[in-house]
């Protein structure tokens, strides 16, 4: 199974289901992303580090790619799919810009669509 990171408090909100749309670059450090059969069901996980900051937990749960759509920019994106559904509390294109620099999504892009299907995991690291 194919697995993304992710970062910060999105996992949680892709958990949770306030976040149902993922934005990625379209080309990786790996190549460019295409999206086949495999890639209906995705491992999404983010690390949690322990109070002392070493690597601590990871945690992880499965979700099920239902769409994905490319864009020539994260305006577009943005704009397109709607900033709620990729980026919950966030209110501007503006603000939703300047999150997605933070995570070098530049460029060419595509939005995925995505809902959990699975429980939470938790692994030590």
């Amino acid at each position: 199974m194919n697995e993304f990171e992710i970062k910060g408090r999105y996992f949680f909100d892709i958990f949770n289901g306030k976040k149902t749309a993922e934005g990625r670059n379209l080309e990786s450090r790996f190549g460019r992303y295409v999206l086949t059969r495999d890639w209906k069901f995705v491992k999404l996980w983010t690390r949690i580090p322990d109070d002392l900051g070493q690597p601590g937990i990871i945690l992880s749960f499965d979700v099920k790619l239902d769409e994905a759509f490319i864009f020539d920019s994260v305006d577009d994106m943005l704009s397109w799919v709607g900033i709620e559904k990729m980026l919950p509390g966030t209110t501007t294109i503006e603000e939703g810009k300047k999150i997605y620099q933070q995570f070098n999504v530049t460029g060419k892009v595509m939005a995925i669509y995505l809902h959990p299907i699975s429980k939470l995991e938790v692994k030590p690291v």
